[in-house]
C-alpha cells in the first residue's frame, strides 16, 4: 500500500493518487482525490475514472465513483505511450462519515490481474 500523493508503478504505468479533500456538496457531501497516470508501456492504456477507482471508509464499506463532486471529473479514455491523463475521482461520502483510515482503491475493469493498488488516507 501506499500513502496518499505516493506515485505507484504498475507494469510500465505509473498511477498516483492524491489525498482525499472534500469536494462540491451542492448535491451530497463528496470526497475526492486527484489521479494522474503516465503511461511509459508501449501499447496505449485504456482508463475509466467512472469504474476504475474505488473507496473503502473506516467502517469498511466499499464506495463507487459518483458523477458529481468536482468540475475536473476523470473521465475515460486511452493514453497513448509517453501519454498523460489526470483529473479528479470523486465518491459521494455516506451520511455521518466517520473520521479514520480510508483507502483509495485503483482496481482496473479491463486487467486481467487481482492485483489492485491502495493508497492509505487519514481523515
Amino acid at each position: 500500500m501506499a500513502k496518499a500523493g505516493d506515485a505507484v508503478n504498475a507494469e510500465g504505468l505509473t498511477v498516483t493518487a492524491g489525498p482525499l479533500k472534500p469536494g462540491d456538496a451542492t448535491l451530497g457531501k463528496t470526497l475526492c482525490s486527484p489521479v494522474a497516470y503516465q503511461n511509459g508501456r508501449k501499447e496505449p492504456v485504456d482508463f475509466n475514472g467512472g469504474f476504475d477507482w474505488k473507496l473503502q471508509d473506516p467502517n469498511g464499506t466499499i464506495l463507487m465513483t459518483g458523477f458529481m463532486g468536482s468540475n475536473t471529473l476523470l473521465q475515460a479514455g486511452q493514453i497513448a505511450p509517453g501519454g498523460r491523463a489526470s483529473g479528479d475521482v470523486c465518491f459521494n461520502a455516506q451520511q455521518g462519515t466517520p473520521p479514520g483510515q480510508y483507502i483509495v482503491l485503483y482496481d482496473p475493469s479491463f486487467r486481467f490481474t487481482s492485483d489492485r493498488i491502495a493508497w492509505l488516507n487519514q481523515r
